[in-house]
């Protein structure tokens, strides 16, 4: 049956100003936001940011942020499943880079830190139905090692991300978030024709806050061509898990097996 709440409707505005500017071989950057929210009341968040280009192809910067997200209608008021006593979640945002650029290449390693109070989470209740709660202290931390360039004739992407997504009340993992992350794209053009494929690993996860039921490590190989008919329309098809690879992003929830699709695009140039 419907079921009543004592809130039926949020108003919510926001305000925003930012400013960037070039001094030299430094770049800054200010913004500020302000939101008003019927519900959860007023918070003002804000980045700052400094970089400092070191030489013509080397740069680095830094940043600092601040951040606010209230709960959504569905993570509070969702038929059978969701929470009105769900808290926003605030943020503290830092992060460290050093960038290598050229015509062909852009290599990046970020540090990052991230701490989140009231991180809002989805998972399965003791009866199975999913339902969010706040965790009350969150870490994301880690390291972030990332490449986009042309090597021979092939477009190539990669990234590592080695991270330590903790649940620091609990000093657990947080659940459905892997420590060890691996994305690699490859892509060639042959006249007409574009062919790729790309591979991601990801590393074991855990499916409940205890860390005590284990999500598997996995491996997904993906193949895509795409075949230029005319000046604005291309066919394409997309070939994913080709291996069939059997895994699990939440336990008892299927994922695609090897599944094959085509499809034409037409983007106006």
């Amino acid at each position: 049956g419907n079921v009543g709440y004592p809130l039926r409707e949020r108003a919510m505005s926001s305000y925003l100003a930012g400013w960037h500017g070039n001094f030299g071989d430094h770049r800054g950057q200010i913004a500020l936001r302000r939101d008003d929210n019927s519900q959860f009341g007023g918070r003002t968040t804000g980045t700052l940011a400094y970089g400092y280009q070191i030489s013509r192809n080397w740069r680095a910067n830094t940043s600092y942020g601040t951040g606010f997200k209230a709960p959504s209608f569905n993570d509070m008021y969702y038929p059978g499943s969701g929470n009105p006593d769900l808290k926003p979640e605030t943020s503290i945002n830092r992060e460290i880079a050093v960038h290598y650029e050229t015509e062909h290449h852009h290599a990046s390693l970020t540090y990052y830190d991230n701490k989140i109070s009231n991180l809002i989470e989805w998972a399965p209740n003791s009866s199975g139905y999913w339902f969010p709660s706040n965790v009350a202290k969150a870490e994301l931390s880690g390291w972030t090692l990332a490449y986009a360039g042309d090597i021979s004739d092939f477009r190539v992407t990669a990234s590592l991300d080695v991270q330590n997504p903790e649940d620091t009340e609990r000093h657990k993992q947080l659940r459905y978030r892997a420590q060890n992350i691996a994305k690699l794209g490859l892509s060639r053009d042959f006249g007409s024709w574009t062919l790729g494929g790309d591979i991601l690993a990801s590393g074991k996860r855990y499916n409940d806050a205890a860390n005590t039921r284990v999500l598997g490590a996995y491996e997904l190989v993906n193949l895509h061509a795409d075949y230029r008919v005319a000046r604005d329309w291309t066919l394409f098809a997309r070939a994913n898990n080709i291996f069939d690879r059997k895994y699990v992003l939440v336990q008892d929830y299927a994922t695609p097996g090897a599944n094959f699709f085509v499809g034409i695009r037409y983007s106006l140039k």
